[in-house]
């Protein structure tokens, strides 16, 4: 007789292998270009409807089955897939996602589902306002809007990988938001222009909400919206803070100019070849980008400033020179006695030296409060 632990072992071993075997029936949807990863690995989705209202997003990490699940799709074929699995969705509390591999068969059904074929709803299309006041994170949604301004991309470490990111503040007759595009989307809006832009993310930090560009999202240019809100608060408030550099680190990578990646280079490295998308490219010609974190004397806030930010400052006090050379911006950095910034969400967005002569903030953030207790003294 089995005893409880190994019939526990065996209902688990049961379960992991009925999961395995999972069979999924019904109408393919959506099936989208063969993609890449972050780690070069090619994947392809697509939403499966099992029910008449009931649809399940699909990711396979195999491209064989695309032209075939394209196929399906647009003839409206019933298919039947097993040795898929099923993963927790992040998107839809409650439900599933479909995740398949090389193991996973795709055949078509001999007998059509009891229910109608219908495309999956749309994502509904709202106001920058809207998404700021009622949306929820991680719900997707479509919006309409115009870019204000395209800044620069980022190195930025999500799940332990290093990938580019940018910022794009777009805006529409209602409000401004900030956008983020990552890795091959850098760079697929300009300033100026109007885009529908998909299925993109809401996200929130620190009570600010923005939109990031997934894989599934779709960017596309459109006519002209006209004019836009001009209100730049909602992309998060600035507080400015000065004090002296007690504590700073300061990064340099340098980035493919193909794929805009980072690049590890090697000291007296003349030539140099990007792991992303394997072009070579000489090290001269590769952009550098710095991030520096530190803190002031006058707070205990850790601020970041990105190479932009770092750039703009270097520039200002005429020290280019030490964008290319860490040790050197960093003691720069420790030896300034007063640095003034302005942060949004302790990012650093400009810096700067007080001009000699002029009066230094107190120490912490410059507030209306301080301001009203100066005049209160001068009276």
């Amino acid at each position: 007789m089995a005893t409880p632990a190994k019939v526990k072992k065996n209902e688990d071993a049961s379960a992991v292998a009925q999961e395995q075997d999972d069979i999924f029936q019904g109408y393919i949807h959506n099936v989208s270009p063969v993609k890449l990863s972050r780690s070069n690995a090619s994947y392809f989705n697509a939403v499966l409807q099992v029910e008449n209202a009931e649809y399940h997003k699909m990711v396979f990490f195999t491209r064989e089955k695309q032209a075939i699940l394209s196929s399906m799709a647009q003839k409206g074929t019933p298919v039947k897939i097993r040795n898929a699995k099923r993963a927790l969705s992040y998107t839809t509390p409650g439900s599933f996602d479909i995740s398949c591999n090389k193991n996973t068969t795709v055949e078509a059904c001999v007998k059509s589902p009891s229910f109608r074929r219908e495309p999956p709803p749309a994502t509904s299309v709202m106001t920058l306002s809207q998404i700021r006041d009622h949306g929820t994170p991680l719900e997707k949604v479509s919006v309409v809007v115009k870019v204000c301004t395209v800044h620069e991309a980022e190195l930025k470490n999500s799940g332990g990988v290093d990938v580019m990111m940018q910022t794009v503040t777009v805006a529409d007759a209602t409000s401004r938001l900030n956008v983020s595009l990552w890795s091959r989307r850098i760079d697929s809006m300009e300033s100026g222009n109007s885009y529908e832009i998909r299925d993109v993310t809401i996200k929130e930090f620190c009570n600010v909400k923005s939109l990031s560009v997934g894989a599934e999202s779709v960017i596309t240019p459109c006519t002209d919206i006209g004019v836009v809100s001009e209100n730049i608060a909602e992309t998060g408030s600035a507080e400015r803070y000065s004090g002296a550099v007690e504590m700073v680190a300061v990064s340099l990578h340098y980035l493919c100019r193909s794929c805009r990646k980072g690049i590890d280079v090697e000291d007296a490295s003349i030539f140099v070849r990007c792991k992303g998308c394997q072009m070579k490219q000489k090290v001269e010609s590769l952009k550098p980008s710095v991030v520096a974190k530190f803190s002031l004397s006058s707070c205990t806030n850790k601020f970041t400033a990105f190479s932009n930010c770092v750039s703009d400052f270097l520039t200002a006090v005429k020290r280019e020179e030490l964008l290319n050379d860490v040790e050197e911006l960093e003691n720069y950095l420790l030896g300034i006695p007063q640095l003034q910034i302005t942060a949004s969400e302790n990012v650093a967005t400009e810096m700067s030296v007080p001009a000699a002569g002029s009066e230094s903030m107190s120490g912490v953030k410059a507030s209306v409060a301080s301001a009203e207790e100066t005049e209160n003294v001068t009276e």
